[in-house]
């Protein structure tokens, strides 16, 4: 999104690992107890200044080879090259942080900077999810822009209009 939007934009990986699915993981991922994840936290840069600290999950059963590939380009791009894997919809929640010690030395703000938090669990078209993300983003250069479609979008569920 940022290239469409003219940034130019760099990805650092900042680590990576396997290591079982927490809790939180196997829910989202509806994973089983034992089962892999691939771990990958970046920091994403628009125009060489930080902007994000993105941390993924990924389904190892889903995706074997996956941890001996480059990491540093749209993971999304891997995965629908090299597994046939395309995002068809996403569960987002977006929340209010304050950044740690450790997030404001990597995104070069202050401790207790505003961050927005997005937490997402990104489905395939078949319906399986295989993307658990939790991306900190800088909140003084961050804007989010959300479209409502239909008339039906701001009524409470199970009302309806009689005429």
């Amino acid at each position: 999104m940022l290239r469409q939007q003219g940034f130019r934009v760099d990805t650092a990986v900042l680590h990576t690992g396997i290591g079982l699915a927490s809790p939180v993981e196997r829910r989202a991922l509806r994973l089983q107890q034992g089962d892999p994840v691939f771990r990958l936290l970046r920091r994403r840069d628009a125009d060489g200044a930080p902007l994000s600290l993105d941390a993924m999950s990924l389904p190892l059963r889903m995706l074997p080879g996956f941890p001996e590939l480059p990491h540093s380009s749209s993971v999304y791009r891997i995965l629908l090259e090299h597994y046939g894997i395309e995002a068809a919809e996403a569960d987002e929640i977006i929340d209010t942080a304050e950044a740690t010690a450790e997030q404001a030395e990597i995104l070069g703000t202050q401790v207790g900077a505003p961050l927005l938090a997005i937490r997402r669990v990104t489905f395939s078209q078949a319906g399986v999810p295989f993307e658990f993300s939790h991306d900190l983003f800088l909140a003084e250069r961050t804007r989010v822009t959300l479209r409502r479609h239909g008339a039906r979008w701001k009524r409470a569920a199970g009302v309806t209009r009689h005429s």
